[in-house]
């Protein structure tokens, strides 16, 4: 059989039989074979740095000075090279090069651990996908820098301020979605879908913001928490019970509508980021100023409303002659004053003013030309706002029935 062989085979086949291994010089016994995770042992990473310390010659071409580990083909001679001078009290430990790992490697994955596609290029471009979006946080943009449209839920109560929120929504690129709770004008030319909804059917809306891929949801306008009462048991859905049981308070409403929606993804975005452009300001609005006895009036009332407001008990005071006349509950801002001026009569002062932790992702405390007309009715003098904080619907009809009345309208901060 031998010779059948060629001359070099022959010499690889005699290698063989004698037990040597022409790719291994010192072959160890099969009882002594070392693990294979021991190769990234300190003292193998030692024995091989010493193999290229420095003066240390290149093996010869072809020859055996290169010592490979079983299973490990050697390098060519021609790719083995001198390491660096070792510098001078630096130890080995902080020399050798930490023991590579090699884990599963990924589809489309190179050895080096980077992706075939994308890599760095991938990480600058969610690096752009950051919280201070102009569109708000979560808004990615295209390659190309145009925004990518987000579904915005418009929470619609009544008055005109739902339909500023969605022209305001559409013009910063939202696909608006308006659920229609009371009526709101203009709310059909600006949302792409309007669908009449029930406070008494709240799983219904549910379904439908989960069904429209809806991301973040707005309530502007006015909701009226006491029709929850109105409705029988048997007449509302469980997601409705569920509210009414959580409780109607300002605080109680928050944390149930908050923690339903965060359940499906959906974020509650802040009323100011889309009506900014009608805050108050401050200063006096009108022809005439307070005189000395409304402004001592509208102190006392600022003092006892912010107290209020901050309670979750209403937002609005009447007062006439020193004396608290009525107080805002359930009932509103307008029925409030309707009330407090028929039982103080001509000369009333109304005092609205904003809690110090009020939340603006919930209710922003307005004030239109609905408050002013009651004030007119009532025969109210004076009307104090905190301005810095507070809507001002439709300011040059407020300010023209204030003028008209003689009423002094200042706002405060």
């Amino acid at each position: 059989m031998l010779g059948a062989l060629t001359p070099h085979r022959r010499g690889q086949r005699a290698d063989r039989l004698r037990g040597r291994d022409h790719r291994h010089h010192h072959r160890q016994p099969r009882h002594r074979r070392e693990d294979p995770h021991a190769r990234h042992h300190p003292a193998r990473r030692l024995h091989r740095a010493r193999l290229r310390a420095p003066g240390h010659p290149d093996p010869p071409a072809g020859g055996p000075g290169i010592h490979a580990e079983p299973g490990v083909h050697p390098l060519p001679p021609g790719l083995v090279r001198r390491a660096p001078p070792r510098p001078q009290g630096q130890p080995p430990q902080a020399r050798d090069p930490p023991p590579h790992r090699r884990g599963p490697r990924r589809r489309g994955q190179r050895a080096g651990g980077a992706a075939r596609r994308g890599g760095p290029a991938v990480a600058r471009r969610l690096a752009g996908d950051r919280a201070d979006d102009p569109r708000g946080p979560g808004g990615n943009r295209l390659a190309g820098g145009s925004p990518v449209e987000r579904a915005l839920g418009l929470m619609a109560g009544a008055g005109v301020l739902p339909g500023r929120a969605a022209a305001e929504a559409a013009r910063q690129g939202w696909r608006v979605m308006a659920f229609a709770f009371e009526e709101a004008p203009g709310l059909a030319e600006h949302a792409q879908a309007v669908i009449p909804s029930r406070i008494d059917n709240i799983q219904a809306v549910l379904g439908e913001l989960t069904a429209r891929g809806v991301s973040a949801a707005l309530f502007v306008g006015k909701f009226w928490k006491h029709r929850v009462f109105a409705h029988r048991d048997h007449e509302v859905d469980a997601a409705a019970r569920s509210l009414a049981r959580a409780g109607l308070s300002d605080g109680a409403l928050v944390e149930m509508v908050v923690a339903t929606l965060t359940g499906l993804g959906i974020e509650v975005l802040d009323q100011r980021r889309f009506l900014s452009p009608w805050m108050a300001g401050a200063g006096v609005l009108t022809a005439r100023s307070p005189t000395a006895e409304e402004w001592t009036e509208i102190r006392h009332g600022f003092d006892l409303a912010r107290y209020l407001a901050s309670s979750g008990i209403g937002q609005t005071v009447v007062r006439s002659m020193g004396v608290t006349v009525a107080v805002e509950a359930i009932e509103g801002t307008d029925e409030t004053i309707r009330r407090g001026t028929r039982l103080a009569g001509p000369g009333a002062v109304v005092v609205k003013a904003v809690g110090t932790s009020q939340d603006y992702r919930f209710d922003i405390p307005t004030v239109g030309s609905a408050t002013l007309e009651a004030m007119v009715e009532g025969g109210a003098t004076a009307l104090g706002i905190d301005g810095a904080k507070m809507l001002l619907v439709d300011r040059e009809e407020v300010i023209r029935l204030a003028d008209g009345a003689g009423i002094a309208v200042v706002s405060v901060e």
